[in-house]
């Protein structure tokens, strides 16, 4: 089953991927540290791309929140690691946090990331949530 906007997303998922890999490439012997905000199908997909490609070194590198859904531990790899809170999450995810969740939830999970220090990218996987709306909710985080 897929969503019908996912072949309208998948592009920019592989976008995403191959950014992650080029950065984890410039960043030799260095894992690639990413966390997503919410789970579903989409997260699903894009942790196993990420494993898959080695773009991680461990599923363990991956992070998943769940505190705005549930996890998909039937579709998500042994070894992702599930947090309770996304503070939590953002201090595990130091390179790439991926929001993945409702629209409506996007300013809620843009607090709590802005709770602490982070120089991890900000990427929004949200539908309709635009550029504008992360950089006014994260003032002075890559988005």
């Amino acid at each position: 089953f897929q969503p019908k906007h996912f072949s309208m997303v998948q592009p920019l998922i592989k976008k995403e991927i191959v950014y992650a890999e080029t950065l984890a490439q410039t960043e030799k012997n260095a894992s690639l540290f990413v966390g997503f905000i919410g789970a579903g199908l989409m997260v699903s997909r894009i942790v196993r791309g990420l494993i898959d490609k080695k773009v991680v070194s461990s599923p363990s590198d991956i992070a998943i929140s769940k505190v705005y859904g549930r996890a998909h531990d039937i579709s998500t790899p042994k070894g992702v690691r599930i947090f309770k809170s996304n503070e939590k999450l953002r201090r595990h995810a130091s390179h790439v946090v991926i929001l993945a969740v409702q629209p409506d939830i996007t300013k809620a999970a843009c607090l709590d990331i802005r709770k602490g220090e982070s120089s991890a990218l900000v990427i929004s996987i949200a539908a309709g949530v635009t550029l504008e709306t992360l950089e006014v909710a994260l003032p002075n985080r890559r988005v």
